[in-house]
C-alpha cells in the first residue's frame, strides 16, 4: 500500500514546473510510476491553457490602420497622375496635408502627382516617405523664365538663374552676379559653370567655375565675401 501511495505522488518542483510551464514539464508524467489521475490533471492543465492562449488571441486581433490613413493610402497610385510645376517663387513640402513642413520647393520644380485631398497634392510615389503639396501652387504649364535682365548683358554670366527661377529674388541674383563677376574679375575663374542658394545656410551662396567643389560667400557691406569650400565655413 506505501508503494502504492509513492508511486501517485507528484514532486512539489514538478507540481510547480507543470503549472507554470504545462507545455514543458506535463510530459514527465509520462514515465513509470505516475497515477492515471495525474496524468489526467496535467493534461488536463495543458488544455485548458492552449484553449485559452487560442481564445485570447481571437479576441485581441492586431489593431488596424488609423482610418484616414487607409483612405489616402488606398487613393495613391503607383503611377504619377498627372506632372505639374510649381508656379510661387517658394512654396513647402508637408508630411501631410497642413502637416509639418519638411521640404522647401522653388518655381520651375518638377512634381508628379500622385493622389489629391482636397487642395493638396501628394507628390511622392507609395513607396516613399509622403509629401503633400498646395494644389493651388501647382500648375499644369512650365512657368515662364525668371527675368535675366540683370545677367543677359555679358555672356560670361549666362550660368546664373534669373529673378523667380527655383525661388530667386532680385537680391538672389544679384548677389550671384556680384560674386561671379568678382571670381572672373579677379581671374580667379574663367567660367562660371553653375550659382545658387546655398539649402543648408541661409543668406549663403555658392559658385561653381567648372571645378570638383563650390565656392562660398555672402553678401556683407553690399560685397560678397568668401568663406572658403564649404558653407558652414560661413
Amino acid at each position: 500500500m506505501a508503494d502504492q501511495n509513492a508511486q501517485q505522488k507528484v514532486g512539489v518542483l514538478l507540481g510547480v514546473g507543470i503549472f507554470l510551464l504545462p507545455i514543458v514539464f506535463v510530459w514527465a508524467l509520462l514515465r513509470r510510476g505516475h497515477s492515471t489521475l495525474a496524468r489526467a490533471l496535467g493534461f488536463g492543465w495543458l488544455a485548458l491553457g492552449i484553449v485559452v492562449v487560442f481564445a485570447a488571441s481571437q479576441s485581441n486581433p492586431s489593431p488596424s490602420r488609423d482610418p484616414v490613413s487607409i483612405e489616402v493610402a488606398e487613393e495613391v497610385s503607383s503611377a504619377p497622375t498627372r506632372t505639374a510645376y510649381v508656379e510661387p517663387l517658394e512654396t513647402e513640402e508637408r508630411s501631410a496635408p497642413d502637416g509639418p513642413v519638411v521640404n522647401r520647393i522653388y518655381r520651375g520644380q518638377r512634381l508628379d502627382i500622385y493622389a489629391v485631398e482636397g487642395d493638396w497634392a501628394r507628390v511622392t510615389a507609395p513607396n516613399l516617405d509622403p509629401r503633400w503639396v498646395r494644389l493651388s501652387h501647382l500648375t499644369d504649364t512650365m512657368p515662364a523664365e525668371g527675368d535675366r535682365s540683370a545677367t543677359a548683358s555679358d555672356p560670361r554670366l549666362a550660368a546664373l538663374p534669373g529673378v523667380g527661377d527655383y525661388g530667386h529674388t532680385e537680391a538672389d541674383v544679384e548677389a550671384l552676379r556680384a560674386g561671379a563677376l568678382q571670381l572672373l574679375n579677379s581671374g580667379q575663374c574663367t567660367r562660371i559653370d553653375d550659382a545658387n542658394k546655398s539649402v543648408n545656410v541661409a543668406g549663403v551662396y555658392f559658385i561653381n567655375c567648372g571645378e570638383n567643389t563650390n565656392r562660398f560667400f555672402r553678401m556683407q557691406d553690399g560685397e560678397p565675401r568668401f568663406c572658403g569650400r564649404s558653407a558652414d565655413a560661413c
